[in-house]
């Protein structure tokens, strides 16, 4: 005898109550102990794997970070010179590098500065011949006095340092040369 699908579902649904399905048993909902143990588990494995590479990645970043305002601040200049048909200096900030530096007119007073960039990074440094300043000329060209290059460098040593070469030219890249920065 066939009976109507509804009828089936009733039928069902009684013996599902009566325990009569032959080892169907209560769908639970949510999670067992054991699951929430393994998940766990897994994540913390994870987070011990994550997280030395994650710090490498934030210190890689912070040293490019600072390479790229060098070379920002050093292009401003240049460009400021060759617009405004005037010597423009960019000098460290209390004789170091590292301090920061200010960019102004090559006969601004002590106060009248174009930009002006705060200390580098914690751990970071600036390295070059000298301290004194770099002047760019009217025509965008450095001056022979100038030091020509930088190097930027973490506690990791010369294989991660960055060497920011300025050209007679005026022209500001980063080299692929290896770093010194003992």
């Amino acid at each position: 005898m066939l009976y109507p699908i509804s009828h089936s579902v009733e039928i069902f649904d009684t013996f599902v109550h009566l325990g009569l399905t032959g080892g169907m048993r209560k769908i639970n909902k949510g999670f067992t102990l054991i699951e929430l143990l393994i998940t766990l588990v897994i994540a913390a494995i994870l987070v011990t794997i994550a997280v030395p590479n994650f710090s490498g990645l934030i210190q890689n970043n912070r040293l490019i970070t600072q390479t790229n305002n060098l070379i920002a601040d050093l292009n401003y200049a240049r460009s400021e010179s060759i617009k405004r048909g005037v010597p423009i200096t960019i000098s460290p900030s209390d004789g170091n590098w590292a301090n920061g530096w200010k960019v102004a007119l090559d006969d601004a007073d002590e106060d009248d500065f174009l930009r002006i960039a705060s200390a580098s990074q914690q751990g970071l440094t600036i390295k070059t011949e000298s301290a004194d300043p770099i002047v760019f000329a009217a025509s965008g060209s450095a001056t022979s006095d100038s030091p020509s290059n930088f190097t930027v460098c973490d506690a990791r040593g010369n294989d991660y340092g960055r060497v920011i070469s300025i050209a007679v030219t005026g022209r500001v890249a980063i080299e692929h040369a290896e770093a010194n920065c003992a």
